[in-house]
């Protein structure tokens, strides 16, 4: 092993961590939206109206579970610009409500959404059912439209760092 690249073999562990058999990358085009991610498994499709900032909004879920954890986006379509601030920030509160969670860390935003107003944040919260899971979740808006991305545990365990890394890392704006 060179000493010059001490960081190679965990950085080639990662890689391989995030290339297991349990996870099938695969690329999901939004057909009315202008994000592309990538999921390490075939994504559900679901939609449904979901009160959020004093309006009934209507949401898009993509989502799966590979591997012991749950992948999603959602989005709903947010006209007014001067709107979609005060969207995100509801919206990450419903979500950190629903999880009994507060954030514990900020998550880096993604390199391709470095110009759109996202927040990101590492959580440990609750499941309705009282059982610890942590999470990953990136609040974000492209266009006319809000996001939130998220990576779950199924289970109190940490998060497992090379699948959530390789979500995040797969998410693209035209």
């Amino acid at each position: 092993m060179s000493l010059a690249y001490p960081a190679l073999p965990l950085f080639v562990a990662g890689l391989l961590a995030a290339c297991s058999p349990a996870l099938n990358w695969r690329e999901a085009r939004l057909p009315d939206a202008p994000v592309q991610l990538l999921f390490p498994c075939k994504p559900e499709r679901t939609q449904r109206g979901v009160p959020l900032d004093g309006a009934i909004r209507s949401m898009t879920m993509l989502s799966c579970d590979a591997d012991g954890l749950v992948f999603a986006l959602t989005y709903a379509r947010v006209d007014a610009a001067a709107d979609r601030p005060a969207v995100l920030s509801a919206w990450q509160r419903v979500t950190l409500g629903n999880l009994s969670a507060a954030a514990t860390a900020a998550l880096p935003v993604p390199q391709a959404l470095a110009g759109a107003t996202a927040q990101g944040a590492s959580v440990q919260g609750r499941r309705p059912d009282g059982r610890a899971l942590a999470a990953e979740l990136l609040w974000f808006a492209v266009g006319p439209w809000a996001f939130q991305a998220s990576v779950l545990t199924q289970d109190a365990g940490p998060m497992p760092a090379a699948p959530a890394a390789a979500f995040w890392a797969g998410i693209r704006t035209p």
